[in-house]
């Protein structure tokens, strides 16, 4: 086994302590020994078939012979897609820093790339290249050139971003996920993209955006100021809705607010935010929608005391950094 499918499999077997997978991330992104990194990369997508079928396979193998290929920028670029969803299917915990490192090495056209990491239980501003803010979340990346170049800004998220985006109508504003991209021009809106969720989400505050599918072939969805649109990965189905905007983007005010979620949603992003792990039986999983809204920088016992009193029947325990929750039925009360 090569030094980097080492250095990988550690990494997807979660052995390394944070400061040190932030170091494996750089060392990843570094254009380095590419080569080896790919192929490494490419190994481990071949080694885990849960979940796969074999049009998976397929789609890996024809895709692993285009990206030897001599292609132009934007084929490249659909390429890293491909890839994205191809790892989505094999390997989760794998497909961010696949697609992040792919992603710049596809690029060729525009070496200077920033790659921006927001680890779990903290949030970061970024000012890009022309003035736009964007908020990350915690467990995010966000990849950017250096200097934007061309016809237009494009960037790459996986995760989840409010964008406050400058306005310039002769270079469209380009937010790129695995499956859609969503363009606007001037405007403030909020993208969630998580790998390890079913659905993407799209949620404009004001101006206007364009959403499209990353393969094309489908109509168009625009929206206007307090309007969500719903993509789900799994269905391809979009749905399209009304809502207060100012709710989906309280996370950037250290506000932590579900709307109409089920609870494994609700447990993904306060495990992303406060860096537990959960410990609870699927079985407890149900297709229940809460509305729950929590006060600014809430403690995890708070959030944790509210969320079972509006979750009835289910109670938690809390030791170091795992949580357990069970049901209260089997366990009874202590």
């Amino acid at each position: 086994m090569s030094k980097a499918s080492k250095i990988l499999y550690n990494l997807v077997n979660h052995t390394f302590d944070p400061a040190l997978r932030t170091k494996v991330w750089q060392w990843l992104v570094h254009p380095s020994n590419q080569k080896e990194k790919e192929e490494a990369l490419l190994s481990i997508w071949n080694e885990y078939p849960t979940g796969a079928n074999a049009e998976t396979y397929h789609s890996l193998k024809t895709t692993q012979r285009k990206i030897r290929q001599n292609q132009s920028p934007s084929k490249q670029y659909n390429l890293v897609h491909k890839l994205l969803r191809i790892a989505a299917i094999l390997i989760i915990p794998l497909l961010s820093i696949a697609g992040s490192y792919l992603y710049i090495k596809q690029n060729t056209y525009n070496p200077e790339l920033i790659q921006c990491f927001v680890p779990e239980g903290e949030n970061q501003e970024v000012i890009l290249p022309d003035g736009s803010t964007v908020n990350i979340n915690s467990g995010s990346i966000l990849i950017y050139p250096k200097k934007f170049k061309g016809d237009t800004r494009t960037l790459y998220l996986t995760g989840e971003a409010n964008f406050t985006v400058k306005k310039d109508k002769e270079h469209p504003f380009i937010v790129s996920t695995s499956y859609l991209k969503v363009q606007a021009l001037g405007t403030k809106f909020n993208v969630q993209a998580y790998s390890e969720s079913d659905k993407i989400t799209t949620t404009l505050e004001n101006g206007a955006v364009k959403v499209d599918k990353i393969a094309g072939g489908e109509d168009s969805f625009f929206l206007s100021p307090n309007e969500q649109l719903e993509y789900n990965c799994k269905t391809g189905v979009f749905e399209k809705r009304k809502i207060n905007a100012a709710n989906y983007s309280g996370w950037t005010k250290g506000e932590l607010n579900f709307i109409n979620q089920p609870l494994k949603e609700i447990l993904a992003t306060i495990q992303r935010k406060y860096v537990v792990d959960f410990v609870i039986n699927p079985r407890l999983f149900t297709s229940d929608l809460y509305t729950i809204k929590f006060r600014q920088h809430a403690d995890i016992n708070t959030i944790m005391k509210v969320l079972t009193m509006t979750v009835s029947g289910l109670a938690y325990e809390i030791d170091g950094n795992t949580i357990t929750i069970y049901s209260l039925n089997k366990k009874g009360v202590k």
